[in-house]
């Protein structure tokens, strides 16, 4: 539920703006003083601050200015007769999020709220992406996981106490009791327990895979019927033929990637060139974003040398993304599963198109089963249309 501070002295306006909260399901306290509604604004948490201009003891103005010096971004609302345009100016500058003059509707008091709210939560979401959070006194770095106070870095943070500081960083103006604190940590571990669960547990499905293949082979077959078992042993045949010559294509592209730019490292004087290319080849698996990710520790070990050299690193992996991506891709893998070269370029450009790296990844095996099936089924329909030939033959053949 929103909790809503209202600090206004008229109690005919408290009692309107209250029925619309009931109805909405808004939490609404009402101060009728500005000292009053100033410690009750910087001393608990609220979702949303309605100031009215003049009030008694300390004016909206001044509550407005000293929250803003606190550093508090809580959504403010001025609500005042001043209709003026300085007037509504000034309250925008000392740090207001919205102005609304009176007399108002109620109805258009709720939209601006309701506007105000989503502004801020959009804003907190934001946070929660960026990289590197600054608060009134911390510096917080998410990337190399570095904590700043006053400029001075807080040494010796446990990834745990990392962890919250950051969660409490991109939540600011929450209270969160202790067991929601110890859910979220609580659902991180559990997530990386699974995690960690299904890593081990693969070597030990596929040595009982393969141990046992005979048996699951045999059941497998158990459960297709007779009559498409003939069809069925073919089709994953031909499935099998297909997958490994593009394992085989694959393996062939890598490897020449691979060889190409480390010897290319070679020449220009990088160090650790077979290490690099040995790198650059494995993450060509990933059509096109591959050959740069596999640069990056190339361009790592290229900036500890000079800047020329760099400069080479990057040109030798876009010439080779290039090459690989419209000549050698498309060619050794065009022989190896029998497409087309264009048919290669376009499966993967629909790939990372409908599927981003994974689709990139799988374009070309899918389009090679889907490639097989097509062909299965052709091949089928003119199997059928041989054997019924030849069965009138022999039915005219009989009648003469």
């Amino acid at each position: 539920m929103m909790k809503v501070l209202v600090v206004e002295d008229n109690e005919n306006v408290c009692s309107m703006i209250d029925m619309f909260f009931i109805k909405e399901g808004i939490e609404g306290i009402f101060i009728h003083d500005g000292n009053e509604g100033y410690k009750r604004a910087i001393n608990e948490e609220w979702d949303l601050i309605i100031l009215d201009w003049m009030l008694p003891g300390m004016d909206g103005v001044t509550i407005c200015r000293k929250i803003r010096e606190t550093k508090n971004m809580v959504p403010i609302i001025m609500l005042t007769a001043k209709d003026s345009e300085s007037d509504q100016v000034l309250g925008l500058e000392i740090g207001a999020d919205d102005y609304v003059t009176k007399p108002f509707s109620p109805l258009t008091l709720m939209a601006r709220i309701k506007a105000v709210t989503r502004r801020a939560n959009q804003s907190n979401q934001t946070m929660e992406q960026m990289e590197v959070i600054e608060t009134h006194h911390f510096k917080i770095n998410k990337e190399t996981r570095e904590v700043f106070l006053d400029g001075h870095i807080i040494p010796d943070l446990t990834p745990k106490e990392f962890d919250l500081l950051v969660f409490f960083a991109q939540h600011p103006r929450q209270v969160f009791t202790r067991e929601q604190i110890l859910d979220r940590v609580k659902n991180f571990f559990l997530w990386l327990l699974e995690s960690i669960f299904l890593i081990l547990l693969i070597p030990f499905i596929a040595f009982y895979m393969i141990k046992d293949i005979s048996y699951l082979t045999d059941a497998f077959w158990s459960i297709v019927p007779k009559k498409w078992r003939k069809q069925m042993k073919i089709f994953i045949r031909n499935v099998d033929t297909s997958l490994g010559s593009y394992i085989r294509g694959q393996f062939i592209v890598s490897a020449t990637v691979g060889t190409i730019s480390a010897l290319l490292f070679w020449l220009i004087k990088l160090k650790y060139p077979l290490l690099l290319g040995a790198v650059l080849g494995m993450t060509n698996v990933i059509p096109y974003f591959g050959p740069i990710i596999g640069a990056v520790p190339a361009v790592i070990v290229a900036a500890t040398m000079s800047m020329k050299t760099v400069i080479l690193v990057i040109v030798i992996v876009i010439v080779l993304q290039f090459l690989e991506g419209n000549v050698l891709s498309p060619l050794i893998m065009g022989r190896s599963l029998q497409m087309h070269p264009l048919m290669i370029i376009f499966s993967i450009l629909i790939g990372g198109e409908v599927g981003g790296v994974v689709g990139l990844i799988f374009a070309v095996p899918i389009v090679a089963i889907i490639k097989t099936t097509l062909k299965q089924i052709f091949d089928q329909i003119q199997s059928r249309e041989i054997e019924d030939d030849q069965n009138k033959m022999e039915e005219q053949c009989k009648k003469y």
